[in-house]
């Protein structure tokens, strides 16, 4: 919605991307750490 609204930056859509994973922090840490191991 809010890129739909004009904020469609690299700086907005970076903005966007690092308040969702702060509100998410958990859930992103279990996605990286997932990663992680596939990686290995």
């Amino acid at each position: 919605l809010r890129m739909h609204n004009g904020q469609k930056s690299q700086a907005d859509i970076e903005r966007h991307a690092n308040a969702w994973i702060k509100a998410h922090q958990k859930t992103f840490d279990g996605w990286v750490e997932e990663a992680r191991k596939a990686a290995n």
